[in-house]
């Protein structure tokens, strides 16, 4: 992740600040980890989210392609997405304005019952 632009390194910061901050409001502990060469966050009842950089935008928000996060989340929000698999963004300033709080906790609590 060295061969990053000052853009992609400073929207992946958003990302991960805006997980752990949401994770923090409800008491929700996540581990960090590297999956894929990608930061990965997972708490203890959820599905994993990463954060990278696709071909296709400057840097994304990652689930699980087997869950419906990201189409159930699509289907409510406008917005860039690499098929079942990513949020797309360009700029901090298009992540800021999606409502992305409720992917994250929607991921993170994914197998509570």
């Amino acid at each position: 992740m060295s061969d990053l632009t000052h853009k992609q390194r400073a929207g992946l910061d958003h990302l991960r600040a805006r997980i752990l901050a949401c994770a923090a409001s409800k008491g929700i502990a996540v581990e960090e980890s590297v999956k894929w060469g990608q930061p990965s966050f997972k708490a203890p009842h959820g599905s994993p989210l990463r954060i990278g950089c696709p071909k296709q935008g400057s840097f994304a928000l990652y689930a699980h392609c087997a869950t419906s996060l990201i189409a159930d989340y699509a289907a409510l929000h406008p917005g860039r997405f690499e098929g079942n698999c990513a949020v797309l963004f360009d700029t901090v300033a298009e992540a800021e304005a999606q409502p992305l709080e409720a992917l994250i906790m929607a991921a993170l609590t994914y197998h509570r019952t």
